[in-house]
This record gives structure tokens, sequence and C-alpha cells, in this order.
């Protein structure tokens, strides 16, 4: 950033200024207000009718930095992924000839130009973040990896550029990103990662080279073993589980012992995860943290559900909820059938073994949940 804010020949102290404002006006849109007051300069150049759009945008799913901007735009033109190219590259690197030449300098100002007015435009900005969503990602806290959807949008400006028709790229953006969530892709030496990625792509073509990393990263070992593994984890901020949690999403999901409310719902209202096994009773009989904060012993559900819930075992508010089922009243749930019961047990990947279950059989109810969770985000990885 300190390389394009000195430079005045080929505008990119101007070029700085977008990109600053822009990320400014993601989360401060009366920043539009101060834009206009004090830099009236800016307000009569193409990238101000670039960005100022954002002052009225209201999504907060994707809220990229300066470095994500940068990284994107970067990526999609010239197709790399290291920083030290950029700068080398804006500074009018020959990489053959090991030379400097202003002119080298001069079109990688107007090529990183273009990929920002692209990272900025509006349609491609829009159309980015309703892909995500379609993920059943519709919450930034199910996403921990920036760089995997700064690569996803690299990707996508890159296939719309290459002439791909947009359902098509959507399609392969989609599963580019998911399958970069559930192995880490980018959780380590990003950069490297990108410019492989990225050259990869240009070489053998998005097709091709989705295929080979699904071949040598989700095959049968993967869905059997490793994301089992991921799962058997006591932190929410865990891949594999904010995946399971937009399957949940995609399927339209109601929560756990309720009738009628999403899953989805609970997450954008900020919903918390609460216990299958409840926190209290575990404790009480010697389980520590790590043990009964398995996310597999997360559900979403109603508040007024886990209160009621309480410290009772499974077996014991479950023998409740079917009771009052069968008594025509609204309790501990809000379903009004066995069948709603069982559908809703099924469709939360609930072990069977929860019906009659007490502390003594909650390790086996994990490892079952866990393979449950398994299979329904392979189904979800196929069906994207």
């Amino acid at each position: 950033m300190s390389k394009i804010a000195s430079d005045e020949k080929y505008g990119g102290n101007t070029m700085r200024k977008m990109v600053d404002y822009f990320c400014r006006l993601l989360v401060d849109k009366g920043f539009i207000k101060h834009i206009q007051d004090n830099d009236n300069t800016f307000t009569h150049t193409d990238y101000y009718k670039e960005i100022k759009w954002m002052a009225t945008g209201s999504d907060d799913l994707y809220v990229p930095d300066y470095i994500d901007m940068l990284r994107v735009a970067f990526t999609y033109k010239f197709s790399r992924g290291k920083f030290s190219d950029l700068v080398a590259l804006l500074s009018g690197r020959n990489f053959e000839t090991r030379s400097y030449e202003g002119s080298i300098a001069e079109a990688s100002y107007a090529k990183l130009s273009e990929g920002l007015s692209a990272f900025v435009n509006k349609t491609n900005y829009q159309r980015f973040v309703m892909i995500i969503k379609s993920t059943g990602l519709i919450s930034k806290k199910l996403i921990s990896s920036q760089n995997s959807l700064n690569f996803a949008y690299a990707l996508y400006l890159k296939l719309r550029e290459d002439g791909m028709g947009e359902a098509e790229t959507q399609g392969y953006v989609k599963r580019w990103l998911v399958m970069s969530m559930f192995i880490g892709r980018y959780s380590g030496s990003a950069e490297s990662k990108i410019d492989e990625d990225i050259k990869q792509i240009n070489e053998k073509g998005i097709a091709a080279y989705l295929i080979q990393m699904e071949q040598a990263n989700l095959g049968a070992g993967f869905w059997d073993f490793g994301i089992i593994n991921d799962l058997e984890s006591s932190s929410v901020n865990n891949n594999a589980y904010n995946l399971y949690l937009a399957a949940q999403v995609n399927n339209n999901s109601v929560a756990f012992l309720s009738k009628s409310m999403k899953i989805s719902s609970l997450i954008e209202q900020r919903g918390d995860v609460h216990h299958i096994f409840p926190k209290k009773y575990l404790m009480n009989n010697g389980y520590p943290q790590k043990a009964y904060n398995q996310v597999a012993n997360f559900v979403f559900t109603e508040q007024a559900t886990n209160i009621k819930v309480g410290m009772l075992t499974p077996k014991d508010y479950l023998d409740k909820v079917k009771a009052q089922i069968q008594a025509g009243t609204n309790g501990i749930s809000t379903l009004d059938s066995e069948s709603s019961l069982q559908e809703n047990l099924i469709n939360n990947d609930i072990p069977s073994i929860l019906e009659e279950a007490n502390h003594l059989v909650y390790e086996g109810f994990l490892e079952e949940r866990r393979r449950l969770m398994s299979n329904k985000l392979k189904v979800y990885y196929a069906q994207l």
C-alpha cells in the first residue's frame, strides 16, 4: 500500500484512496459524506463513481480489508499469489531479463486498477455474496478462512472474464470455496497455495484442476475418517462444524425439538448452540469441559427449550416430550406428534440411542453423531 500510495505518475495515489474509502464504506456508510466534504478531487474520479454504491450497501457477510482487496485483484488480473511479485511488477520488474522497465510498471498499475474496479463493481460484488449465501454460509461467523473467500472471489472474476456462463461459474466457485474450507487449503502458507492454485487453474482449467483437488483430498478416507476427526473438537471455530451448519441451512432444517423454527433463523439472529447432553448434567458426572463441549454435542434450539431441558438426562427429557405430545401440550418442545419427533431427530442427525441415553453412553453417542454429520456433509458437497 505504501508503494501504491507514493506513486503519482500512474495514479497509484488515487487508487490507494479508492481502496481505503471502499473498505471504510463497508463498515461506515456515513463516511460517504466525509469523502464528499473533504476530497472533492476524488469525487470527480471514476473510482468514486465505482464505489459510492457501497454507501447504501447493507451486506456484512464478506467484509474485506485493503489486503483482501489487493489479494483478489492481484490474483485475478496477474494470475499470481505473492505480494512480493506485485511490488516487483509495480516497480517495473522484468522477471525474464531481471531488469526494470517503465512500460512494465505502467502496465502493472493499469492491470491492478482494472482488478480493483472489477472487485468493487456492484454487480460482481453482490453476485459473489449471493454465491456465498447459496452454499448455506449465511453468517460471517460460519467462515473462519478469509482467504478462502478471497480466492473464490478472484476465481469468480476470472471465470466471468474468460467468458464462462454465470450458472457454470457459480457452480465451480461454490465447490471451490467449500472444498478449500473442508481441507483448510489456505490455513498455512496462504500466498504459496494461492499462487499454486491460480497457476494450475490457468494451465489445466478449473474443471480439471478441481477434479484433481477433489480426488487428492476428498476421497473415501476423507469422509470416513478425516472429517470425523475434524468433528472431534470442542471449538465452534471449526470448518467441519461450520460447514455442517451450512448443510443444515441448505436443507432448510428446523431446530432441535422445534416444529417450525429454522436453524437459519437462529444463526441469523445470533442464536447460541446448546448441549444435547446438558452441560451441568455431564459436569455432575465427572466430564471435563473439553468433553461436554464437543461440537457433536451441539445443536441449535430455541432458548425456551434449552431452559426447560435443564439438567435432565436425554432419556428423561425425551420421555417428557413424548408425554406432552400425547397430552396435546407444548412444554419442552413445540412438536405435535411422535412422527414429527422422529423426523426432527433424524434431520438433526441425532442417533436413536439418545432416546434411552444417560451419561454412560455419551462417548458412543458422540462417535455415532460424528458419523451421521459426516454423511450429511458428503451429500451436501455432492449437491453443490
